[in-house]
């Protein structure tokens, strides 16, 4: 038998024979001289601290130290993508006491109960975790009401279908909520003094965002709704839900401001879209998105366009070493189809449960809702138009060619060819009907003191539409440059209507993400306008709105189109300065720009005097994004790709670039 180790004895404490003795000299000697072995023993012992029984689950089960930030643990997220949270351990049970015997026999004789109120259950309890999910996605569904959507009463993708789905959906809850918990780390709160650098201020402004707590919560449902759509089944039902999970991702990755994942995931929505439609279980697919699925897919559609035709500007790499939609184009060449005849079918998918024609166009529209649904007739119309121009564009062979005097004589050929003519005849009737229909309902509107905000910016946003198409229509006449002087004032009203636009839309607007659109926008208009106007006046018009008014159309940045405007006021300055006035704009026509690793490096090529041979030569410039516009240094640069064009190295389109 082992013998129990000693232990000194209290001086309070009874013998073993159970009887108290008085405290003696000798015992107190020896108890010291115990104690002082025992504090040396404890000194020789290993130190060790308490083990901490509060980390998360996962850090359990790897056995490594937990930081314990709540809700989730950031070295689970930092390493392995997720954290499975927190174990909650039950609330232990009170003893009851014990009856008593007076109260156990009143217990006998049954005892009316008073009745239980039936009360309905809440609804927010069962979908959200917690009061701060429910928050998030509450700011998902004002900014998906008032920002995001297309300004068409007939797209409901924003406004109904993506808050429905994402209500019911655990996956597309998540990355919803994720968007909410982005744009409240955004909002500005009291922030310290800011440097008066707009580059400082900048890089100061997202450092405070990214140690936001709302930050880290997007992150956290970010990777919730990746998880979960990972561990999920392959079938009808999840392919309906990736399909909208791609359009939440790349607005989560428009907002952070990561473009190369916003591209990869238009890439993969794209690709998935095209098995949706065109797959081997297509007709399963698109039965499983809704009772009445062409219309919702022709919503999806009218996204992924804008945002994939975009992305035909905006490379992950370099020009001529990366191709735009790697995925998308590899599934339609299988089927030898290209990215062109798939963008026309989904342009002429059904967007109206009713669709109209541009036959019955009435003369004079009712409302803007009238307004709106024979536009969405016109545009499906004029798709129709499309791939014969494009075959005209192919067949001229432009493309190949090298020698600038050919190029500027097969431009010129290729605008007064019959074809063209007759196609621009019929385009300028039909879009001539509409603006007959709609311009009566547009102005006297204007002038209304009870108008709707919404009501307004939608009619200015069709008028801008309309406007941009009426100068594509006199492209037969782009080669004479008194035909472009003649289009001024069409400029001119362009840059009225999207001051009041952005005027309007920036008034309300409280967080930088309200400046992101996922529709048309302004940009592309803005932008025209700096480059082919012939007033000057007109194109430091819009220059001055990309500085007064900074925001996101999709993946375009104001930004660098300003520096791109900027630039271009250098190139027209010069090249005013020799030749003829059809010389000088034949000149102009040779200006071409990308933006290349993502949009953080934009490409311009112009037509640019060499001082030592004294003829016109197309060069390449390079600059790096910057914050402040000022710091952006051009660089002169050897022609990247294998093309004269631009466009042929970026779509592949001539036999060289393949």
């Amino acid at each position: 038998m082992s013998s129990l180790p000693w232990r000194p004895r209290q001086d309070d404490e009874p013998a073993s024979d159970g009887y108290a003795r008085r405290p003696s000299s000798s015992s107190s000697d020896h108890s010291a001289d115990a104690a002082s072995a025992a504090s040396h023993h404890q000194k020789l012992s290993r130190t060790s601290t308490a083990k901490v029984r509060t980390g998360c689950v996962t850090c359990k089960k790897r056995h490594v130290k937990c930081d314990e930030t709540k809700p989730f643990c950031m070295n689970c997220l930092r390493i392995k993508g997720f954290c499975e949270g927190y174990a909650i351990k039950p609330r232990k049970k009170r003893a009851k006491p014990a009856p008593k015997v007076t109260d156990m026999a009143l217990d006998v004789a049954p005892r009316a109960q008073p009745p239980v109120p039936l009360l309905e259950p809440n609804i927010n309890s069962v979908d959200f975790a917690d009061q701060q999910a429910m928050f998030y996605f509450d700011e998902f569904i004002d900014l998906a009401a008032r920002y995001f959507p297309i300004n068409s009463a007939f797209n409901t993708l924003w406004t109904v279908t993506l808050p429905q789905l994402a209500r019911t959906n655990d996956t597309l809850r998540h990355a919803a909520i994720a968007i909410g918990a982005l744009s409240k780390a955004h909002e500005g709160g009291t922030l310290p003094e800011l440097p008066s650098g707009k580059g400082a201020r900048r890089s100061l402004v997202l450092k405070l965002r990214e140690e936001s707590p709302h930050y880290h919560n997007a992150i956290v449902h970010y990777c919730a709704a990746l998880r979960l759509q990972g561990q999920a089944q392959t079938d009808t039902f999840v392919v309906r839900s990736t399909v909208f999970l791609s359009i939440l991702f790349i607005c989560f990755e428009l907002i952070r401001g990561d473009r190369r994942s916003a591209l990869s995931h238009i890439n993969y929505g794209m690709a998935l879209l095209y098995a949706v439609l065109h797959g081997d279980q297509s007709r399963d697919h698109i039965a499983s998105l809704a009772p009445d699925p062409k219309y919702l897919l022709g919503e999806v559609a009218d996204t992924y366009i804008h945002l994939a035709a975009q992305s035909r500007s905006v490379l992950v790499g370099k020009m001529g070493e990366d191709m735009p939609l790697k995925g998308l184009s590899r599934d339609l060449e299988k089927n030898g189809l290209t990215v062109d005849m798939f963008f026309l079918s989904l342009a002429q998918l059904p967007r109206l449960s009713r669709p109209v024609t541009v036959d019955n166009m009435p003369p004079i529209f009712r409302d803007i809702q009238e307004a709106e649904q024979y536009w969405v007739a016109v545009q499906t119309w004029a798709a129709g138009v499309a791939p014969a121009l494009i075959e005209m564009f192919m067949s001229s062979n432009l493309l190949e060619l090298d020698d600038d005097d050919e190029i500027n004589a097969t431009m010129l050929m290729l605008l007064q060819d019959p074809k063209m003519i007759a196609m621009s005849a019929q385009v300028k009737e039909k879009f001539g009907r509409f603006n007959g229909a709609f311009m009566p309902l547009y102005h006297p509107y204007l002038m209304r003191e009870d108008r709707d905000r919404d009501t307004y910016l939608r009619l200015l946003s069709l008028r801008l539409q309309c406007l941009m198409i009426s100068l594509f229509i006199s492209l037969p006449d782009f080669g004479n440059v008194a035909t472009m002087e003649s289009l001024t004032p069409v400029c001119r009203e362009m840059m009225d209507t999207a001051e009041v636009i952005l005027r309007t839309s920036h008034s309300e607007s409280s967080s930088p993400v309200h400046h992101l659109s996922l529709d048309g926008g302004v940009l592309i208009q803005i932008t025209f306008v700096a480059f082919f106007c012939r007033d000057p006046l007109v194109r430091e018009a819009a220059i001055r709105l990309l500085e007064y008014y900074p925001h996101q159309n999709g993946l375009w940045d104001s930004n660098a189109h300003l520096a791109l405007a900027i630039r271009n006021r250098g190139i027209e300055r010069n090249n005013a300065s020799e030749g003829t006035p059809t010389e000088q704009w034949l000149r102009l026509w040779r200006r071409e720009h990308i933006f290349e690793d993502a949009g953080k490096r934009v490409v311009l090529r112009f037509m640019d005097k060499n001082p030592e041979t004294g003829k016109w030569e197309l060069v390449e410039e390079c600059t790096d994004m910057k914050e402040d516009v000022a710091e952006m240094v051009w660089r002169r640069q050897p022609l990247s790709g294998k093309g004269k064009f631009m466009v042929a190295n970026i779509l592949g389109l001539t036999k060289a670039a393949r």
